[in-house]
């Protein structure tokens, strides 16, 4: 019985002494934790991170550190296993491979990445840090082993998030808003989209040019099954899409319904800008407002990216802080 004692004794005192030291600690306010902060001094800015960038990925060999703030969430599903930072110079996404990244990494939380051992590339011409692809299908994988995220995204204090930089049209291409969390005032809608489908036989089928009577940013599987079924409230065929599935071939998309990713155009002074939400974004089934598909202007705040050289408009979500009707 001693020996028994002595045992649990000595596992209990082991538990303690193992406790992990950046476990936060709550100090009684309702449960709200201390979150373990670091400082560190960077040696580069964003900008000068992408200046060394020349063509294919780079794997970082120097002892370079870079620091910025957190300006996405996933919390609303449309930033997925990736999030973006920011210091003065400009914006960066981070493939970091894990999901509920904003429990970790919460807006406004200033971020210091240890650059070495990681990888730059670009994907369609947007910048972003992550891990050497094996594969050589990407210029860049996903951090995905827990023991490398932590030992090279070291968390600093929360401070206040950063505001939406204003940008205009004429400027919405530049380095240093390509990544950045911007404003794009009175923007007008465009009447257009463009999104892929794809029916059970792997075949794929280009929307685009055209609105397709697609009124919400983007689709779930439910709502694109609604969507196809909303003439008659049956699942039988029937025109959809402006008639580009047919009778014939209406059971084939069906079959193989799932979230549909769409890009809503709306024009910002002259300028096409794709608004691209996933359809499995919390707001794919939301409807844009009437007044907006009619021609009243909304503001939109969020991050810029490029695609090809096409300007697309990441949405973090669609709440009055982040959409102005």
């Amino acid at each position: 019985m001693k020996k028994l004692l002595l045992i649990t004794a000595v596992a209990s005192l082991l538990l303690v002494s193992c406790k992990e030291e950046w476990e936060p600690v709550y100090t009684g306010d309702y449960g709200t934790p201390e979150e373990p902060t670091e400082e560190l001094q960077a040696t580069n800015t964003i900008a000068s991170l992408k200046a060394m960038y020349t063509s294919g990925p780079l794997k970082i060999d120097d002892d370079i550190i870079i620091k910025g703030q957190v300006t996405t969430s996933d919390k609303a599903g449309n930033c997925y296993r990736t999030f973006y930072i920011q210091d003065e110079t400009g914006g960066l996404e981070v493939k970091i491979g894990k999901s509920y990244t904003n429990m970790d990494y919460r807006i406004g939380q200033w971020l210091y990445i240890k650059c070495e051992g990681l990888t730059l590339g670009q994907n369609a011409g947007m910048f972003e840090l992550g891990y050497d692809d094996p594969t050589g299908k990407y210029e860049t994988a996903y951090i995905e082993v827990q023991y490398i995220i932590d030992t090279h995204i070291i968390k600093g204090k929360r401070d206040t998030p950063v505001a939406a930089k204003v940008v205009s049209a004429s400027d919405l291409s530049n380095d240093e808003n390509i990544g950045r969390y911007c404003e794009l005032p009175g923007m007008l809608y465009g009447n257009k989209i463009f999104t892929i489908l794809y029916d059970d036989g792997g075949n794929s089928l280009y929307l685009s040019d055209k609105q397709f009577g697609v009124k919400t940013w983007a689709m779930s599987e439910n709502g694109f099954k609604a969507y196809m079924t909303a003439t008659t409230g049956k699942e039988e065929p029937q025109n959809a899409f402006d008639g580009k599935i047919t009778d014939k071939t209406w059971q084939a998309y069906y079959n193989a319904a799932s979230a549909l990713s769409v890009s809503q155009y709306f024009n910002y002074d002259g300028v096409d800008v794709q608004v691209r939400t996933s359809g499995y974004a919390s707001f794919a089934d939301e409807q844009i407002p009437a007044s907006v598909l009619g021609g009243s202007p909304v503001t939109l705040r969020g991050i810029v990216t490029i695609y090809n050289s096409n300007i697309q408009f990441l949405l973090i979500d669609t709440t009055s802080e982040y959409v102005i009707y």
